[in-house]
Parts: C-alpha cells; structure tokens; sequence
C-alpha cells in the first residue's frame, strides 16, 4: 500500500512539476469539493511558486518507490567498496 502511495506521490507530482496550471485546473474542475479548492490554490502565483515542491515531491515519491521496491543503487557489485582488510586485494610494494 505504501508503495502504491508512493508510485502515485511520483505521478502527481510530476505532472504538477511539468503541467502546472493545466493539471491543476483539471484537478479542479475533476475532483471533489475537499480537494478542489486546494487544487485552485495552486493556480495562483504564490501556488505556481510551488510547481519546484512538486519536482522535489515527485523524486521523493520515486526514491521512496524504489527503497520499498528494494532496489538499492549501494547493493549493487559494481558499487562494492571493500572495507574491511580480508576484502581489500593484496598488493606488493
């Protein structure tokens, strides 16, 4: 479930970040009274001032999806920094 949450935090706010006000005055149009009236706040200047939260909600959202997805760039061979002496290759001066 909080995966979906994220996936769709991801759309939603690219598509603020992008669209702006086209998205938003659909949502306000589209969607019921609780959330419509926050939907024409965002069409106003200081709401436009917003559309750079909306990029920052939406790699949140994406980072978020790909964290409970599992996949971690750190996990990954390729990225392996050896730590610990028994990792590290010997070398011979």
């Amino acid at each position: 479930m909080l995966k979906l949450f994220a996936l769709l935090m991801t759309i939603d706010g690219a598509l603020t970040a992008v669209l702006g006000r086209r998205y938003l005055r659909w949502l306000h149009n589209h969607l019921p009274w609780p959330i419509s009236p926050l939907a024409g706040w965002f069409m106003t200047w200081p709401g436009l001032l917003l559309r750079g939260g909306a990029a920052l909600q939406a790699l949140f959202g994406w980072s978020l999806f790909w964290r409970l997805s599992g996949a971690h760039w750190w996990d990954d061979e390729r990225w392996h920094v050896p730590s610990t002496p028994e990792e590290r290759p010997v070398t011979w001066h």
